[in-house]
């Protein structure tokens, strides 16, 4: 797993949980109830355990179709085992948050937690740095691992891993068959401070970013580069951020980190 020298950032004021929405929610008794709390399963176990298979740490990051193959059989090996089971029947038992985005389908599993599930086959994308230009690129599963691991270090993001999911459904990545992994995780449900507007303006979104040091990276899928320790940022959009009474919260990032050294070719404002 990739380090990070900069301390998570904390809340402006830590005297109020975000987690506390006041309301409850019918998924209050599922079978996901406490997945926010310290019973999460290690992100860095499943990630050694993809390293395991691997010769090199470099083969982890490799962007072809048979690392990918050889990662994905490693979770549905791990999906295989009962502490790392994620049943599907307990999934489509939950009330569906979102359904619309490209890379998760999101669940609430109680009135503090919601689960989100990649789509099978499919672990989103990672930022990378490309013909001197911050990029995009197919994440395999170590590399979104590695993603969520960097996002609650560098945004204090409380994401837990709660396991794997293998449906016999047909995928709806296209080429990709049945029987592929979903990686669920779980993340607080955080109340907006405003319901009709939970998303920050991109103003305070761009003083907030500034604020942890990042640099707005033009020309890019809304990134961000950070010179201190490499940490570089994509899909940093407004609806990618709950504005709530303690601050702008991050929910959803992708998110990576490079030699800072490759950060100087690139063109920041």
């Amino acid at each position: 797993m990739p380090p990070v020298d900069n301390p998570p950032s904390e809340p402006e004021d830590s005297s109020r949980d975000p987690a506390e929405p006041p309301f409850s929610s019918s998924a209050n008794s599922s079978a996901f109830a406490g997945a926010c709390k310290d019973d999460g399963k290690s992100i860095q176990d499943a990630w050694r355990h993809l390293r395991a298979g691997a010769q090199t740490d470099a083969q982890l990051s490799e962007n072809s179709l048979s690392e990918r193959a050889r990662q994905q059989a490693g979770l549905i090996d791990l999906a295989n085992r009962t502490e790392w089971t994620v049943l599907e029947t307990a999934l489509l038992a939950l009330p569906v948050l979102s359904d619309r985005t490209a890379e998760h389908k999101v669940y609430l599993a109680s009135d503090r937690c919601v689960l989100k599930a990649t789509l099978p086959g499919w672990c989103g994308q990672v930022p990378i740095i490309l013909d001197g230009r911050l990029q995009r690129r197919e994440a395999n599963p170590a590399q979104y691992l590695d993603r969520i691991c960097l996002h609650n270090v560098v945004f204090n993001g409380r994401i837990k891993l709660v396991g794997f999911c293998v449906s016999g459904r047909p995928s709806l990545i296209i080429g990709e068959p049945p029987g592929q992994p979903s990686i669920v995780t779980s993340q607080p449900f955080y109340l907006a401070a405003d319901l009709d507007h939970p998303a920050p303006t991109p103003e305070k979104l761009d003083k907030w970013m500034r604020a942890q040091g990042f640099l707005g990276m033009p020309a890019s899928h809304f990134g961000w580069v950070r010179p201190a320790d490499g940490v570089v940022v994509t899909d940093a959009k407004p609806d990618n951020f709950i504005f709530t009474a303690d601050g702008i919260l991050p929910i959803d990032l992708q998110i990576a980190q490079v030699d800072p050294g490759l950060l100087r070719q690139l063109v920041v404002s």
